[in-house]
Parts: structure tokens; sequence; C-alpha cells
């Protein structure tokens, strides 16, 4: 493989062989360029109401030693509650062969909150800037790799431009293919993992898995399906994988001694203690850890409709018994949802004693 550089957990970040390979294979005097070059936009809806807009326009520019490079403009709308929604706008160029030449990612929120994001190559290295906006105050880091070990390195404006080249080239090449990405929130390298989505039938034949693997967050996974002219006719998120990532703790904390035997901190005040909600970029990655869970969540519920049922089953009896120990109730009442339950009659006495009371 490449050369790599680690994200910030230590773990080794690098594009597999045949992803390289691929790009490499693309050239500038390809004849899919002039079919990569419209404009499209998409509106993603939730319950019948617009959730997204996206729009992506692709255009084609020259240096003036006559090579070729193409103009990536992405702009994303979510409508909110308030008017102006949070916009997101991604002016990526891109060698002929997808390398990224430089990117400028922003994105405003409804509160007034502003991130940016800005790479470029110099020097043999790519270069990135993000600043968090928060008032007139900002928070600025900086970074940057060398060129050989981004190697494989996929944009995420660059990623709709890959993707319809996969669509009009995708009996030539086999999946999946790992590239390196780009975690814009943390900031850090990941990995970004295109798979097959199975298919049936010739209407759609380019269904693909969009896979952000982010180290100990949450992973993304997209579903993208593209016609055979490379153009979108889905986009969405599919929600997270990686049960140990759903957990902020790097461990569980070790079970000392009753609750009621500890006597009461205030840990606010002790020396010092760290008041996050006064840090910007803390408090900026609380927010859109937030509205990223929210969204991950209700995909969630939408996809197991029977879990309202169930809760809404458990409410009504609990305020119909308003038993004195709920915790026990609540046990009583879900072991019979467990296949280990022992087997039991068609109708439970009011008045039996739980096993799961002291």
């Amino acid at each position: 493989m490449a050369e790599a550089d680690a994200d910030n957990n230590g773990r080794v970040v690098c594009a597999a062989p045949d992803a390289v390979n691929f790009l490499s294979s693309l050239t500038e005097g390809d004849e899919i360029i002039p079919q990569l070059l419209f404009s499209e936009t998409l509106c993603a809806k939730v319950g019948g109401k617009a959730h997204q807009h996206i729009n992506v326009n692709v255009s084609l520019g020259g240096t003036p030693d006559g090579s070729n490079f193409y103009n990536v403009m992405i702009t994303r709308v979510k409508p909110t509650s308030k008017s102006d929604g949070t916009v997101q706008t991604i002016t990526t160029t891109v060698a002929s062969n997808l390398q990224v030449l430089e990117e400028k990612y922003v994105t405003t929120y409804d509160d007034g909150r502003e991130m940016k994001l800005a790479l470029s190559q110099r020097d043999d290295k790519y270069h990135m800037t993000k600043t968090v906006q928060i008032g007139q105050e900002s928070v600025i880091t900086v970074k940057s790799f060398s060129i050989s070990s981004m190697s494989g390195f996929v944009s995420e404006g660059s990623s709709f431009l890959l993707q319809r080249v996969m669509a009009l080239q995708h009996r030539s090449f086999s999946l999946p293919l790992e590239f390196v990405g780009l975690d814009y929130e943390a900031f850090e390298l990941c990995r970004l993992i295109y798979r097959q989505e199975s298919v049936t039938g010739d209407s759609q034949p380019c269904q693909y898995v969009k896979h952000y693997d982010r180290a100990d967050r949450l992973s993304l996974v997209y579903k993208c399906i593209l016609d055979d002219g490379g153009r979108l006719t889905f986009y969405g998120l599919l929600g997270a994988t990686g049960s140990e990532a759903d957990s902020d703790m790097d461990a569980l904390p070790q079970q000392t001694t009753d609750a009621e035997d500890l006597p009461a901190v205030d840990v606010m005040s002790l020396p010092g203690s760290l008041h996050w909600e006064d840090d910007m970029e803390m408090f900026s990655q609380y927010l859109d850890r937030k509205e990223e869970l929210k969204e991950i969540h209700a995909v969630y519920m939408r996809e197991h409709p029977e879990l309202k049922a169930i809760l809404a089953d458990f409410l009504q009896f609990l305020l119909i018994r308003k038993p004195d120990d709920v915790t026990a109730f609540a046990a009583d009442f879900f072991a019979s949802y467990s296949a280990r339950a022992a087997p039991s009659g068609g109708f439970a006495s009011s008045g039996s004693t739980s096993a799961f009371q002291k």
C-alpha cells in the first residue's frame, strides 16, 4: 500500500492499491469527460416535507499549459424552523485523474455559527485550515499531510465526481474500493469505502454504499443510486455502523459502592474544571454531534416502526397499573419479549409477584 498517515487515535489510514490504480487509470484524454459535465438538483423528503436540497454542478477548466481540470460546485440546504436553515457550499478543483487540487468547504448554521475548511496543495503537501466562527470569535486549526501519504484521497466534493465516473464505467472495475477520506467535523483522515449495492433488473444498474469509517466516531453510511448517464436518482443517509462507537466513554466506570454512600460533589466548582459551553470549538462540536445523532436516530425510528407500538403499549400498561416499583414492572413487561422467557398462560394474575422485585 501507499505511504500512510495516522488519524487522531494512531490508526493508519491509506488507500487500497486497487483504488489507487483505478484513479491512475483515468487520463486527461478520456472520452467520458464530456459526459461528466452537467448540473443536477435533488430534493430529499421526509414525511412528505423537504428535508434537504442538493445541487451538484461540474464544469471544465484549463491551465495556460493546456491541462484540463474539473470545477465541482455543491450546494446543500437543509430547511429548518428558522428561515435561513443550514447552508453548505463545497467548491472543489479536481485534476483529470480526480486528484484534489483545492477545496473550500463552508457550512453556515441557522444559529449563526460558521465552519470553514480550506484545502490546497503546496510544497508537496496538502495544507488544511479549519475555522469555526461563533459570533465575533473564531478558532483556527491547521494541519498538513504529505501528498504521497494522501495517494487515493477523495474529498467530499470530488466524491460526487467519482460517483459519476463509477456509473459510466461500472463494468470496468470491481468493488469494494477503499480510498482516503476526510472527516470534516473531527478534522482527521478516515477511510472512505465504496461498496456495491445489490441490484435487481437493469433499470438502475449503479447502486453504491458510500461508507465513511471515522475511527472512534459513528461511521456515516450513504446510499447512492445513479442512472447510466451518471445522474443521481437517490442520495441519502442510511445511518451508522459499529455499536462500539455508540458510546463516547473509553470504558464503563467500575461499580464501587452504593450511590447513597457517595458525597454530593459539584463537579463544575472543582479547581480547573472545564466549562465546555464556554469553549467555542467544543461547543461547536457538541452542536454538530447533536444534529448528526438526531438524523441517525430519526432514520432508525423510521426503519423500526414497531418501536413506537411497543413503547406505547408499555406506557399505557404502566399508567393503568401504577406500580410502586416501576423498575421491576418494566423488567417484567419486557421480559415477555425475550426468547429465553419461560412460557406462560394467556392470562396473568394481577396480584402475582414479579421475579424482579426485591
